[in-house]
């Protein structure tokens, strides 16, 4: 019982002005804890204490006390939070940063409710939150990268490619100690950021600028927190995934899958494709393994050429490796020409598909050697019609050449044409040119 009155006597204090800077901080703290998810019922607690102690005092200037204090610990794990993300990332730095830096400085010396009022004014300043810190879902990220620091930099130097390619390597293992959930996570992390800027972009962002556009990206995003979440929970693991790929094999590997089968489709038209900037159709479309389930993946252009360009690199060009070195620098020798089509503004859509495949016979020749022989069955399409490849760049290199003269003829007989060009002027020319067929 004196027990019991002794602790009671230690909060009546609390009615007195300032006097929630007198209560150790312990003491409070525990007193807070099972109010933590219901705030409004702090009050009704202060209304029967001051009943109980027979204290008058100001309820709600009491209340707006206990729950400043209540965010020291939220108010501090923010502003660390944010340091320790634009540190990581080396952006430009502003007086933001210092603004932040001050924070920390002060919460890390200080407890009074004055300077927690004054933090929390200050994050609320700088637009970090609203004042209510449950809601914000950057914060909880930028708290959660506190647990693995590196794992920042490690997220922006990632491209969308890389992850398809760990995703498939940790599908082909199924006692990998990386979930390929895990790694979709981390894809939904890097899309995030691509919708901010590539890794260079955000290097040169202004902190403050920086943590505006995330704030205003996370709000739009329902599940983002829980992405981020799963990504530096799983991060050491993916790490040492990545680490122990061996690119070689994985070369091999990737050339061997599109070497049983798949798809080109090729246009002088514009589309956008994963998530990037509209280009020219150029996709790569094939079936692998992922997760134990069969699924269709498409590669860019950009993410062809960057595997062309790593089969150049390798330590030995064999056979198989130069057929697809060879095979694949046509294709995209097709899509530059489309570029060009394109350029000059041809006014007609061109589409071109590729059915690739390529079977590789391995035959013995000696007791311990053996030889490669290469079967190519690969088809080419325009416009639904079956033609064979020298023919498709014969074709639209007719095309190209066509345009070009159309331009010098007009130039020299229509002074005024010169005034436009590209897909405006083969519009006009063939309508007016009555020798056209229409």
């Amino acid at each position: 019982m004196e027990e019991t009155e002794k602790s009671f006597n230690t909060l009546k204090i609390i009615f007195k002005p300032d006097g929630i800077n007198d209560i150790e901080e312990s003491i409070l703290q525990t007193c807070i804890e099972p109010f933590k998810e219901e705030e409004k019922e702090i009050k009704k607690e202060l209304k029967i204490l001051s009943e109980i102690f027979k204290v008058n005092g100001n309820l709600d200037e009491i209340y707006e006390s206990i729950i400043l204090f209540s965010k020291r610990e939220f108010i501090f794990e923010t502003a660390t939070g944010i340091d320790i993300f634009i540190e990581n990332i080396n952006t430009e730095k502003t007086n933001f940063l210092k603004e932040i830096k001050d924070i920390i400085k002060t919460m890390q010396g200080k407890k009074d409710i004055k300077s927690i009022k004054s933090c929390n004014n200050k994050l609320i300043e700088l637009k970090i939150y609203d004042g209510k810190e449950k809601e914000n879902k950057l914060i909880h990220i930028l708290t959660k990268f506190k647990e693995q620091p590196d794992s920042i930099e490690f997220l922006l130097k990632t491209s969308i490619q890389d992850i398809g390619n760990l995703q498939e390597i940790a599908s082909m293992n199924e006692n990998n100690f990386v979930n390929v959930n895990d790694i979709l996570y981390m894809g939904k992390c890097i899309e995030f950021f691509k919708d901010i800027g590539n890794f260079e972009e955000i290097k040169k962002m202004k902190d403050f600028e920086l943590i505006e556009k995330m704030n205003k990206n996370a709000q739009g995003k329902k599940d983002i927190y829980l992405y981020f979440e799963k990504y530096i929970n799983a991060y050491n693991q993916i790490k040492l995934l990545n680490k122990a790929v061996d690119r070689s094999e994985f070369l091999k590997y990737k050339i061997e899958t599109l070497f049983k089968g798949c798809e080109f489709s090729l246009s002088n038209e514009k589309v956008k494709l994963n998530n990037e900037q509209e280009s020219l159709k150029f996709e790569c479309k094939y079936k692998a393994v992922v997760n134990k389930k069969d699924e269709e993946i498409t590669l860019t252009r950009g993410e062809i050429i960057s595997l062309r360009d790593r089969t150049l690199l390798a330590k030995k060009i064999t056979k198989d490796y130069q057929y697809f070195i060879d095979s694949i620098t046509e294709i995209i020798n097709i899509s530059n020409i489309l570029n060009e089509i394109y350029i000059k503004g041809y006014p007609k859509i061109i589409n071109i598909k590729i059915d690739y495949k390529v079977e590789i016979i391995n035959k013995q020749i000696k007791e311990n050697e053996k030889e490669i022989e290469i079967n190519p069955q690969i088809k080419y399409f325009i416009d639904g019609k079956e033609i064979n490849n020298q023919k498709v760049i014969t074709e639209l290199k007719n095309i190209l050449s066509e345009i070009k003269e159309n331009q010098i003829n007009a130039y020299k007989t229509k002074p005024f044409i010169r005034y436009i060009y590209g897909r405006q002027f083969n519009l006009l020319y063939n309508d007016s040119d009555p020798n056209k067929k229409k």
